[in-house]
Protein backbone atom coordinates (compact mmCIF):
# COMPACT_ATOMS: atom_id res chain seq x y z
CA UNK A 1 0.00 0.00 0.00
CA UNK A 2 2.81 2.37 0.88
CA UNK A 3 4.44 1.89 -2.56
CA UNK A 4 1.14 2.55 -4.31
CA UNK A 5 0.58 5.68 -2.20
CA UNK A 6 4.09 6.92 -3.03
CA UNK A 7 3.51 6.32 -6.74
CA UNK A 8 0.26 8.24 -6.54
CA UNK A 9 1.94 11.13 -4.73
CA UNK A 10 4.66 11.23 -7.40
CA UNK A 11 2.04 11.25 -10.17
CA UNK A 12 0.24 14.13 -8.48
CA UNK A 13 3.54 16.03 -8.13
CA UNK A 14 4.16 15.59 -11.88
CA UNK A 15 0.60 16.72 -12.61
CA UNK A 16 1.08 19.77 -10.39
CA UNK A 17 4.35 20.69 -12.17
CA UNK A 18 2.71 20.19 -15.56
CA UNK A 19 -0.19 22.40 -14.48
CA UNK A 20 2.16 25.15 -13.33
CA UNK A 21 4.13 24.97 -16.61
CA UNK A 22 0.95 25.11 -18.69
CA UNK A 23 -0.31 28.07 -16.65
CA UNK A 24 2.98 29.94 -17.03
CA UNK A 25 3.15 29.26 -20.77
CA UNK A 26 -0.46 30.41 -21.09
CA UNK A 27 0.30 33.65 -19.28
CA UNK A 28 3.36 34.24 -21.49
CA UNK A 29 1.28 33.68 -24.65
CA UNK A 30 -1.41 36.06 -23.39
CA UNK A 31 1.26 38.66 -22.62
CA UNK A 32 2.64 38.26 -26.15
CA UNK A 33 -0.90 38.69 -27.48
CA UNK A 34 -1.49 42.00 -25.66
CA UNK A 35 0.71 44.13 -27.97
CA UNK A 36 -0.93 42.51 -31.00
CA UNK A 37 -4.34 43.33 -29.56
CA UNK A 38 -3.38 46.94 -28.76
CA UNK A 39 -1.86 47.40 -32.23
CA UNK A 40 -4.97 46.02 -33.94
CA UNK A 41 -7.26 48.10 -31.75
CA UNK A 42 -5.36 51.32 -32.41
CA UNK A 43 -5.05 50.60 -36.12
CA UNK A 44 -8.78 49.89 -36.44
CA UNK A 45 -9.71 52.99 -34.43
CA UNK A 46 -7.50 55.42 -36.35
CA UNK A 47 -7.47 53.95 -39.86
CA UNK A 48 -9.07 55.65 -42.80
CA UNK A 49 -11.59 53.53 -44.64
CA UNK A 50 -11.63 53.25 -48.41
CA UNK A 51 -13.05 51.03 -51.11
CA UNK A 52 -10.61 48.84 -52.95
CA UNK A 53 -10.58 46.18 -55.60
CA UNK A 54 -8.90 42.78 -55.79
CA UNK A 55 -6.57 42.97 -58.79
CA UNK A 56 -4.77 39.65 -58.46
CA UNK A 57 -4.55 36.47 -56.40
CA UNK A 58 -0.86 35.76 -56.09
CA UNK A 59 -0.20 32.04 -55.81
CA UNK A 60 2.53 30.88 -53.48
CA UNK A 61 3.72 27.30 -53.91
CA UNK A 62 1.93 24.91 -56.19
CA UNK A 63 -0.22 21.83 -56.14
CA UNK A 64 -2.11 20.87 -52.99
CA UNK A 65 -0.04 23.24 -50.83
CA UNK A 66 -0.93 26.35 -52.83
CA UNK A 67 -1.63 29.56 -50.93
CA UNK A 68 -3.23 32.63 -52.40
CA UNK A 69 -2.36 36.17 -51.35
CA UNK A 70 -4.89 38.82 -52.40
CA UNK A 71 -3.41 41.85 -54.11
CA UNK A 72 -5.67 44.89 -53.93
CA UNK A 73 -5.68 48.44 -55.19
CA UNK A 74 -7.27 51.56 -53.74
CA UNK A 75 -7.11 55.31 -53.96
CA UNK A 76 -6.26 57.22 -50.78
CA UNK A 77 -7.77 60.52 -49.62
CA UNK A 78 -5.07 62.52 -51.38
CA UNK A 79 -5.86 60.81 -54.68
CA UNK A 80 -2.82 58.54 -54.69
CA UNK A 81 -3.26 55.09 -56.17
CA UNK A 82 -1.80 52.10 -54.31
CA UNK A 83 -1.40 48.40 -55.03
CA UNK A 84 -0.89 46.32 -51.88
CA UNK A 85 -0.08 42.66 -51.30
CA UNK A 86 -2.17 41.47 -48.36
CA UNK A 87 -0.32 40.22 -45.30
CA UNK A 88 -2.68 37.28 -44.95
CA UNK A 89 -3.24 34.53 -47.47
CA UNK A 90 -5.15 31.30 -47.54
CA UNK A 91 -5.29 27.97 -49.30
CA UNK A 92 -8.94 28.65 -50.16
CA UNK A 93 -9.20 32.16 -51.58
CA UNK A 94 -11.97 34.28 -50.08
CA UNK A 95 -11.80 36.78 -52.88
CA UNK A 96 -11.92 36.74 -56.65
CA UNK A 97 -10.24 39.16 -59.02
CA UNK A 98 -12.56 42.13 -59.44
CA UNK A 99 -14.19 41.89 -55.99
CA UNK A 100 -14.79 45.22 -54.28
CA UNK A 101 -13.31 45.14 -50.77
CA UNK A 102 -13.03 47.39 -47.75
CA UNK A 103 -9.58 48.78 -47.07
CA UNK A 104 -8.12 50.31 -43.90
CA UNK A 105 -4.99 52.42 -43.99
CA UNK A 106 -3.13 54.85 -41.72
CA UNK A 107 -3.48 58.44 -42.94
CA UNK A 108 0.28 59.01 -42.83
CA UNK A 109 1.25 55.73 -44.55
CA UNK A 110 -1.23 54.31 -47.10
CA UNK A 111 1.30 51.64 -48.07
CA UNK A 112 0.48 49.94 -44.74
CA UNK A 113 -3.09 49.31 -45.86
CA UNK A 114 -4.92 46.14 -44.90
CA UNK A 115 -8.08 44.50 -46.09
CA UNK A 116 -10.93 45.33 -43.75
CA UNK A 117 -11.61 41.79 -42.59
CA UNK A 118 -11.92 40.27 -39.15
CA UNK A 119 -8.96 37.92 -39.57
CA UNK A 120 -6.70 40.55 -41.17
CA UNK A 121 -7.13 42.63 -38.02
CA UNK A 122 -7.55 40.11 -35.22
CA UNK A 123 -5.76 36.88 -36.23
CA UNK A 124 -2.65 37.29 -34.06
CA UNK A 125 -4.43 38.59 -30.95
CA UNK A 126 -6.81 35.61 -31.21
CA UNK A 127 -4.02 33.09 -31.81
CA UNK A 128 -1.85 34.23 -28.90
CA UNK A 129 -4.62 35.31 -26.55
CA UNK A 130 -6.81 32.29 -27.25
CA UNK A 131 -4.02 29.74 -27.00
CA UNK A 132 -2.74 31.45 -23.88
CA UNK A 133 -6.14 31.48 -22.23
CA UNK A 134 -6.74 27.82 -23.10
CA UNK A 135 -3.34 26.76 -21.72
CA UNK A 136 -3.82 28.84 -18.57
CA UNK A 137 -7.21 27.24 -17.88
CA UNK A 138 -5.86 23.73 -18.50
CA UNK A 139 -2.90 24.51 -16.24
CA UNK A 140 -5.15 25.74 -13.44
CA UNK A 141 -7.36 22.66 -13.73
CA UNK A 142 -4.36 20.29 -13.67
CA UNK A 143 -2.80 22.08 -10.71
CA UNK A 144 -6.07 22.26 -8.79
CA UNK A 145 -6.76 18.58 -9.42
CA UNK A 146 -3.32 17.66 -8.12
CA UNK A 147 -3.42 19.75 -4.95
CA UNK A 148 -6.97 18.80 -3.97
CA UNK A 149 -6.75 15.08 -4.77
CA UNK A 150 -7.74 12.85 -1.83
CA UNK A 151 -4.49 10.86 -1.77
CA UNK A 152 -5.46 8.32 0.89
CA UNK A 153 -8.82 7.53 -0.75
CA UNK A 154 -7.26 7.20 -4.21
CA UNK A 155 -4.46 5.00 -2.88
CA UNK A 156 -6.97 2.77 -1.08
CA UNK A 157 -9.11 2.48 -4.21
CA UNK A 158 -6.07 1.63 -6.34
CA UNK A 159 -4.97 -0.97 -3.78
CA UNK A 160 -8.38 -2.63 -3.71
CA UNK A 161 -8.47 -2.87 -7.52
CA UNK A 162 -5.18 -4.76 -7.71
Amino acid sequence: MKESRQQLIEQLRRQKRLGIRALLLGVVLMLIGIPFFVQSWRFNASAIRAAGKIVQLEQLHGGKDASYIPVFSFVDQAGGSHVIHSRLGSSHPRYAVGDVVGVLYPANDPEQARLNSFFALWLWPIVFGGAGLLLAVVGILLWHGAVTAPVDELAAAAQSES
